[in-house]
């Protein structure tokens, strides 16, 4: 009995152990991005955190990217801005993995000086196993999107790139590519180079090459970076240096509906579509912010700090936790394991 005990005590032990070093992502919380361990910030590398916050901007947990596995510059505002999988289940993140050669900033670097690769993060909080992807030698590395089989990647140079163990160069039209991102099964990025700077769309994800098509324009000196579609395509948000902008579609064109006043430098984003009100989380270099958007009033409200950064430290991009939705089998277990819980509570309670 005693050796049983022991047992016992040792399996539970190991598993809170196991618990406490990759907590899992809560549903509807935020996750941050972050470069920086308190040190001056450089552009020749820098470690990767993932803050987890609550939409009211309590923190949750801090996940630490070892800096042997990725890094990012500290200094190019362009990296690090992470995406939701098309299932919404995991996260991605680019960047570069040591051991790095030559000198100068990260971004300047060859592939094989600086190699570029792409790592997903679990709804657990587990930190997947860095892919190289060979793509961007010389420029920034900036995001990347999964479907679960292969990744699309935007970057300083090339345009759209898809790697599954290879690399497609899916448009080159545009080469100059910041935020990449998977909405209603259809793929799009954002660009803040040259006269046509805005969002790209693909009709679906494709996997060879491909027309990409500026669905919007935000003007010959905007500054986008990341962006939010709704579920009907009607409605997105798009992250600029000058603000965060609404775009409304009709059908035929997408239209600027307003922007929140008194916020500037914005990189990551994430939207709470709603029926009556909008809710929008917004990072700068030191803040992440909430404001609301009213539908019927159209109306902003008025930005509220919700965390920092901290000295030495600077967020980069924002998503919305990845989440596991049950499959139908698993969901009917869980709730006919939750009945019978019912009954035999009630069987106790009355028999008591």
């Amino acid at each position: 009995m005693k050796n049983r005990c022991i047992l016992v005590g040792a399996l539970l032990a190991a598993f809170t152990t196991a618990a406490a070093q990759a907590a899992a992502f809560t549903a509807g919380n935020l996750v941050v991005s972050r470069v920086g361990d308190g040190s001056v910030l450089v552009n020749t590398g820098g470690a990767i955190s993932l803050l987890e916050f609550t939409t009211a901007g309590s923190a949750v947990q801090t996940i630490n990217v070892a800096t042997s596995t990725l890094q990012w510059s500290g200094t190019a505002s362009s990296e690090g801005l992470i995406t939701l999988s098309k299932d919404r289940t995991s996260l991605t993140a680019v960047g570069y993995a040591p051991p790095f050669t030559g000198t100068g900033s990260l971004g300047n670097r060859t592939d094989a000086q600086a190699p570029r690769n792409v790592l997903t993060i679990g709804t657990d909080g587990s930190i997947g196993t860095p892919v190289a992807v060979g793509a961007f030698s010389g420029n920034n590395i900036r995001s990347g999107v999964s479907d679960g089989t292969g990744f699309w990647l935007a970057g300083g140079t090339t345009g759209t790139v898809y790697n599954n163990g290879s690399n497609t160069t899916i448009q080159s039209t545009v080469t100059n590519t910041r935020v990449v991102n998977i909405f209603n099964n259809n793929l799009y990025f954002s660009t803040g180079s040259g006269a046509n700077r805005g969002i790209y769309g693909f009709t679906g994800t494709p996997s060879a090459a491909a027309t990409a098509t500026l669905l919007i324009s935000t003007g010959a000196t905007s500054s986008p970076f990341d962006f939010a579609i709704n579920d009907s395509g009607t409605v997105a948000y798009v992250a600029d240096t000058a603000s965060v902008f609404r775009y409304t579609f009709d059908g035929l064109v997408w239209s600027s509906t307003g922007s929140v006043a008194g916020l500037t430098g914005v990189t990551g984003l994430a939207v709470d579509f709603g029926l009556t009100s909008d809710s929008i989380f917004a990072v700068t270099p030191t803040t992440l912010f909430g404001v609301s958007y009213t539908i019927a009033s159209t109306t902003f409200g008025t930005p509220n700090t919700l965390a920092s950064a901290g000295a030495n430290f600077a967020f980069r991009g924002l998503e919305f936790s990845p989440t596991v939705i049950p499959e139908p089998s698993a969901f009917a277990a869980i709730v006919g394991g939750l009945a019978l819980a019912g009954v035999i509570v009630g069987r106790r309670r009355r028999t008591a």
